[in-house]
């Protein structure tokens, strides 16, 4: 008779429920149109320039061009507009429309490469004269949800339009949030394992849980150590000892914690996230919160957070921007057309689970006009408005 294995009976278990530990495929709401051709990009470009010399009408035939097109096909047409009329698009679009509006159809229009690096800007450099700080989320999002050739795009389009390296921007923002720059650094390196769930090391996810633990409680808190005021000011000595004894040490301690949260998988930072909860009784994100006294804490966060559930993560983001404490109108307009030829069905399905109203009512509370129009056509483009 064979000798019971264990390990063998985990993995097959773990192989019979891969498929619920693995991404759901993304499905996006803008897909590229079938019909498509070098007639139909002449005659989109046509409408839109018959559309903006009449302004003043409506504007959903702009809306209804723009949205039943792919990012890739509308750039097509632009080419076209330009051959046939001499006149840049772009720059009518810019001249003849206004406002919020404008920011969404000039983001529909950018390619995808260089919709990213306007995004990163922005997020770097935004409006300073009213004292607005870096979009540190912004940042996090763009560079967790690139694939590594999409991050090395990103970074050489960000060089050739700003005349700039974008890690030398980063690290140049983040100087005085050390442990958030080596997060986000790491991030620019796009070094990401891509494994499924079923491909797992499981000895590696263990010991990644313990690592977790370990150097998340590594830093020294004095106020646990000595209680009574007999040895007060043994305690206080202690304490600026240890401090000293573990500055160094706690550089060594975050590099390796940012080199699990920013290498592994997403599939196996979720085995990890499981392994963690059994072993701990809690989540890695309760000991973070709980234990990790730095400015990466709200990174680290954030990337649990997108490592458990990216589609959930972005429907809390558009949810927060939408009717949050502070409104961010400009962040809604990004993520919806960031995701819109990548997830942005699931994500409507995921914020209709959780918030019980479907993200269209949302965005109908939210917005007026022809931007809740524009928007509601990038959620769907096939709904008649």
């Amino acid at each position: 008779m064979a000798e019971f294995d264990p390990e063998a009976l985990k993995k097959f278990f773990r192989g019979l429920d891969a498929t619920k530990k693995d991404d759901a495929p993304p499905c996006p709401t803008i897909r590229p149109n079938n019909s498509f051709c070098p007639e139909a990009a002449e005659s989109a470009a046509r409408f839109l320039h018959k559309d903006l010399k009449g302004l003043g009408i409506s504007l959903i035939p702009v809306i209804h061009v723009l949205t039943n097109l792919s990012n890739e096909q509308r750039q097509i047409v632009k080419d076209k507009y330009n051959d046939i009329f001499n006149r840049n698009l772009i720059e009518d679009l810019r001249d003849d429309l206004l406002g919020d509006f404008e920011t969404i159809v000039l983001f529909l229009m950018l390619p995808r490469k260089e919709f990213d690096a306007q995004c990163v800007r922005r997020a770097l450099f935004p409006n300073e004269a009213q004292g607005e700080d870096y979009k540190e989320h912004w940042l996090l999002e763009i560079l967790c949800a690139g694939t590594k050739d999409q991050i090395i795009a990103l970074k050489d389009v960000y060089n050739e339009k700003f005349n700039s390296q974008l890690t030398d921007d980063i690290a140049a923002k983040t100087q005085e949030k050390p442990q958030l720059q080596k997060l986000l650094l790491a991030l620019c390196e796009a070094d990401r394992e891509q494994i499924k769930f079923k491909d797992i090391d499981l000895s590696l996810a263990e010991a990644d849980a313990e690592t977790i633990y370990k150097l998340c409680i590594s830093i020294f808190n004095p106020t646990t150590s000595f209680h009574t005021d007999i040895y007060l000011e043994i305690s206080v000595h202690f304490a600026i000892w240890s401090k000293q004894a573990t500055e160094g040490r706690e550089g060594t301690d975050m590099d390796s914690l940012i080199d699990v949260f920013t290498n592994r998988s997403w599939a196996h930072l979720r085995e990890v996230f499981s392994i963690y909860k059994q072993q701990r009784e809690k989540t890695p994100e309760e000991t973070i919160e709980q234990d990790l006294q730095n400015n990466a804490k709200t990174g680290l966060l954030f990337l649990a957070k997108f490592a458990r559930d990216r589609y959930e993560y972005f429907a809390d983001r558009i949810k927060e921007a939408l009717n949050g404490e502070v409104d961010d109108d400009e962040s809604v307009y990004r993520l919806l057309i960031a995701r819109s030829e990548i997830d942005l069905q699931n994500i409507r399905i995921s914020f209709k689970a959780k918030y019980k109203k479907t993200l269209v009512k949302f965005i109908k509370q939210e917005f007026a006009g022809d931007v809740q129009k524009m928007l509601i056509k990038i959620l769907d483009p096939f709904i008649i408005l």
